[in-house]
């Protein structure tokens, strides 16, 4: 059971990670087409909106639907990771 508990301890915080990834290269796609607007490059520039629109959709469907999760302080979290456990050994004892 501990080793169920890690996993999903390490998938919030792969979760975490991935979000920052994602914010990371819509700031890259938003500056990539800035500069291709100032190079009158609109196709560039599309390009990287649609891209970026894509990375943004991603984030926000992982929000909605992790938001249980990522919403939750690591303290509760394990508190309620703890009862979980509590109720699987009861169950099963």
């Amino acid at each position: 059971m501990r080793r169920r508990i890690a996993e999903v301890v390490t998938a919030k915080k792969r979760l975490e990670m991935q979000k920052l990834r994602l914010w990371d290269n819509i700031r890259t796609l938003e500056e990539q087409s800035r500069r291709a607007i100032d190079q009158d490059r609109e196709d560039l520039a599309k390009l990287a909106l649609e891209r970026k629109k894509a990375n943004m959709l991603q984030t926000y469907q992982d929000l909605d639907f992790y938001s249980p999760i990522s919403s939750v302080d690591n303290g509760t979290f394990l508190q309620l990771l703890l009862l979980l456990l509590a109720l699987v050994v009861a169950n099963y004892c």
